[in-house]
């Protein structure tokens, strides 16, 4: 959850329910594999990595978002550019 945390800048710290949860969906779709445990401190602790499946899946998400991320720039940037509101823009 730290590493997550971290990771994103602190814009997502998952609950531990949320985690837990995410992490044996991700397990049962064959997405990530355990790749370790150990007791730290008196708790199991283990460690993840994704499979093969799970780096394609990933490769495909960022993909999908990437050119997501094209089309609403292509929509946008004339608004930035001009500073004035596209034709039947709300403005709140």
């Amino acid at each position: 959850m730290q590493q997550i945390a971290t990771s994103s800048g602190g814009a997502f710290t998952p609950k531990v329910t949320t985690l837990y949860a995410a992490l044996e969906r991700l397990t049962r779709s064959g997405a990530i594999i355990v790749d370790g445990e150990e007791i730290v401190e008196g708790r199991a602790r283990r460690y993840f990595k994704l499979s093969d499946q799970g780096a394609q899946a990933l490769s495909a998400e960022v993909k999908s978002m990437e050119n997501r991320l094209k089309a609403a720039r292509k929509v946008t940037s004339p608004m930035v550019a001009s500073g004035v509101p596209s034709p039947g823009a709300v403005i709140a």
